[in-house]
């Protein structure tokens, strides 16, 4: 029971589907969770070696410097309107939210560890994997069945950002609040803990194959960018793997692609056949109006000197047009170069926090977060994701599991060498 309501809350936090109710986002499951657990944390007496205090204060810092900070651009947003609406409650209180859903996932993490002791790192990542594989079978179900797509529409409550984009009524959105890129990311990010997952034991070989396959085909019914993931996937295969299943995974996945694209013809859904009509444009696009080019051509500097050092709170880039879709590029001109700073600051600290600290003990889990955390800041040249909803519960569980079962490795080195001498 106790683990049921263990996978249940990290279903809550990971996708947080949003009932369509009059609440709206403001009824959002990740918010309401990620306050119940935060409550939890700083209440809730742990043993001395895992008080939550050790592991707060590792990030923290440059995103509540961007919260004292942020009273200059959101005096931007008043003498620059232009550049974006009306600015919400949760524009001004963004970085204490990212906090409150980070301290959620550190609450998340104790939890797993009184449940399943040394072995909770693989376990919350064995957890996350198949959450994903729920949205991604969720994200089937709306591509193929049209009367299960209307239904979950209205169900569930979703954004509508006023960009009107071609076919985005057609795009799978699973649990999310939206489908597209991000989504097709998160959905396909998972897999690089595949790989870690079979040499611990917790997936054989040929199911985390199957996994790993459904992931990334399943992922083009919402966006095309997830199907990137397939490289640092498969570096996390020949890296964790023997070569012999190395050598498998991608004969098995390469048979798949090729039966799924054989088989394309089968499904007649307005939807399928969008998704597949959408992803073949790849080879299509011309070097003006590909994605890349497109990203790249409207990277810009704010040329007012205010909204460069100190930017508009309320930017908009789907009103302000001439901006990259770049998360880079949004966050410079919703921020300015300051905030900038302070904004990316945090996920700076995390990298380094998890790369300087080495040893044998845990160089296993130690590279697989290296190359989660590299997969994540990758694409944010494609989309405005960092701290994104979602993906922000991802990142804070994987984080915070690593920290959690660094200090657990070595406390147990050190109280084994105190012993032995």
């Amino acid at each position: 029971m106790t683990k049921a309501l263990y996978w249940f809350l990290c279903f809550l936090y990971i996708l947080g589907p949003v009932i369509n109710t009059p609440l709206g986002i403001y009824g959002d499951p990740i918010l309401l969770v990620s306050i119940f657990l935060s409550i939890c944390l700083f209440c809730i007496k742990y043993n001395v070696l895992l008080s939550p205090h050790l592991f707060l204060g590792v990030f923290e810092k440059s995103l509540f410097a961007l919260q004292i900070y942020i009273i200059l651009p959101l005096l931007g947003a008043m003498f620059f309107p232009m550049y974006g609406g009306e600015i919400s409650v949760a524009d001004i209180i963004r970085p204490l939210r990212i906090l409150l859903t980070m301290y959620a996932g550190l609450a998340l993490v104790l939890f797993g560890d009184k449940l399943y002791s040394m072995l909770f790192f693989q376990k919350i990542l064995k957890v996350i994997v198949y959450i994903m594989i729920l949205n991604a079978l969720v994200m089937c179900l709306q591509t193929l069945f049209t009367p299960f797509r209307d239904f979950m529409q209205l169900f569930l409550y979703k954004i509508d950002d006023g960009v009107n984009r071609i076919g985005i009524e057609l795009r799978a959105s699973g649990l999310f609040l939206s489908g597209g890129a991000l989504p097709s990311v998160f959905q396909t990010m998972v897999t690089v803990f595949i790989p870690y997952l079979i040499l611990q034991k917790e997936f054989s070989c040929w199911w985390g194959i199957l996994l790993a396959l459904f992931l990334f085909v399943s992922s083009i019914f919402t966006g095309r960018s997830g199907i990137l993931v397939s490289i640092p996937f498969l570096y996390s295969t020949f890296l964790f793997l023997s070569l012999r299943q190395s050598m498998r995974i991608l004969l098995f996945i390469m048979l798949g692609v090729v039966l799924f694209v054989s088989y394309v013809g089968m499904f007649e859904s307005e939807a399928f056949v969008y998704a597949i009509e959408r992803f073949s444009w790849l080879g299509n696009e011309s070097k003006d109006s590909g994605t890349i080019a497109v990203i790249l051509n409207k990277l810009s500097v704010p040329k007012d000197i205010f909204v460069f050092l100190f930017g508009v709170l309320n930017f908009n880039n789907a009103i302000y047009v001439h901006v990259s879709d770049m998360g880079f590029n949004i966050k410079l001109w919703t921020y300015g170069i300051i905030g900038w700073f302070l904004y990316y600051g945090a996920f700076v600290k995390m990298f380094f926090v998890v790369y300087l600290f080495k040893s044998s003990f845990y160089k296993t889990e130690r590279r697989v977060v290296l190359i989660f955390l590299l997969t994540y800041l990758l694409f944010e040249f494609k989309e405005n994701m960092m701290y994104a909803r979602n993906g922000l519960s991802i990142l804070s569980l994987v984080i915070y599991g690593y920290l959690v079962y660094r200090h657990k490795i070595r406390q147990s080195s050190l109280n084994y060498k105190s012993i032995g001498s």
